[in-house]
């Protein structure tokens, strides 16, 4: 039984424009926390196949481990599945060892399928609305063509994906070397533990919080091994603010039980946590 069949809705919903952003190193959590948030914030009926969304997860990185899990969670290769199946995996491998770009082009060439289908379907031989694609990308850095350049595919999904129904996830451990605006113009932030020191000054700037003073220099104020640092920019006045969350866990308890109490109270842990520092 998935885990998706155990959990109940949650009042947080991720809408075709939404685009999240998850920063942090390898293991940190950032794998986990996206195919939670997938389970609890989209709208689906785990018994029913009138799925509302299709989620498009482009790996890159070919881990073993991830690999296994998101076969778990359902994910197929689009050969071993219907056109309309709800959780596909594209593994997209370089196709050509002297072209650096090899896979960058072909998740360009996804998203400009995605961005493309999304909007009609065909099922049982009728034109039908098909409501929305997500598209997951597990790391930037293997799809964008250039620190400054985000592709045409993956800016037209970014910039335009609302209108067609197409939202974004992706994940980096190296967000100094992506164009910026893919976290900057993100609708929720999740920022997990950094190990770069350009990296973690990069966090630190756009999550004051983010980091410390430590003696070599500035450190992580991350205490927990899978904690993280959220913001919702567009979302409700609560979560507008950076809050600090031990775990996936932690978050999902909070957003299931979503209330102005419960709400309060992280904000308070999160602010009196002696183990979460104030930056100096």
């Amino acid at each position: 039984m998935h885990l998706a069949r155990r959990l109940p809705s949650s009042r947080i919903r991720i809408k075709p424009n939404d685009r999240l952003a998850f920063i942090g190193k390898t293991r940190s959590g950032k794998s986990f926390a996206i195919l939670l948030l997938l389970v609890l914030m989209l709208p689906w009926d785990p018994d029913s196949r009138n799925w509302d969304w299709q989620i498009w997860w482009i790996d890159t990185k070919a881990d073993p481990k991830d690999l296994r899990r998101l076969g778990a969670w359902g994910f197929r290769t689009p050969d071993k599945v219907p056109p309309d199946y709800h959780r596909l995996l594209f593994k997209v491998r370089s196709l050509d060892d002297a072209d650096e770009l090899s896979v960058a082009k072909q998740v360009q060439a996804l998203c400009w399928a995605a961005f493309k289908r999304a909007g009609t379907q065909r099922r049982n031989g009728k034109k039908r609305a098909y409501a929305n694609i997500i598209i997951v990308i597990d790391e930037y850095v293997s799809v964008i063509v250039s620190k400054r350049s985000a592709g045409a595919g993956l800016l037209e999904v970014f910039q335009r994906g609302g209108g067609k129904h197409v939202g974004l996830m992706g994940g980096t451990q190296e967000p100094v070397d992506i164009p910026r605006q893919l976290v900057s113009q993100a609708t929720m932030i999740f920022l997990f533990m950094l190990t770069h020191p350009p990296d973690i000054e990069w966090a630190s700037k756009i999550c004051p919080r983010y980091a410390v003073q430590g003696p070599e220099g500035l450190e992580p104020n991350i205490p927990d091994a899978h904690g993280f640092w959220f913001k919702w920019v567009d979302g409700p006045p609560e979560f507008r603010r950076w809050l600090y969350f031990k775990s996936i866990s932690h978050f999902r308890a909070i957003i299931i039980n979503r209330t102005s109490a419960s709400l309060r109270a992280a904000a308070v842990e999160s602010s009196t946590n002696e183990r979460v520092k104030e930056p100096v």
